[in-house]
């Protein structure tokens, strides 16, 4: 489910079991953004796609608490990320893969002047 809102050539980097605003699922961190999918179900399981962010729309993450990842779109809104592994690991790496992700985009060509 996840693969499907990854562009060509986008590819999970690193996977967090945990919930996102209550919801128990993996977040997951591409190339591009962050993807969270639900898991629900026991022995029949059905998977739902909760947050479909790219990174640039990501205004900042913050370490709550030892567990607690509060992510804030551009807008405003918050999600809560709450994970067995320590907030401050998974903060840093999600702000690793952001920064490759941001130093990755092709600079705009200048323009060239008019030749008559």
């Amino acid at each position: 489910m996840a693969k499907e809102r990854l562009e060509r050539g986008d590819e999970v980097q690193r996977s967090y079991l945990g919930k996102l605003d209550n919801k128990y699922g993996a977040l997951l961190g591409s190339n591009s953004k962050l993807v969270f999918v639900e898991e629900k179900g026991f022995l029949s399981k059905s998977y739902n796609v909760i947050l479909d962010l790219p990174y640039e729309g990501i205004r900042e993450c913050t370490p709550v608490d030892r567990y607690k990842l509060r992510i804030t779109d551009q807008e405003g809104g918050q999600h809560e990320f709450v994970s067995d592994l320590n907030a401050s690991t998974i903060d840093d790496s999600l702000k690793d893969l952001m920064k490759a992700a941001s130093s990755a985009k092709p600079l705009e060509a200048e323009k060239e002047p008019d030749i008559l």
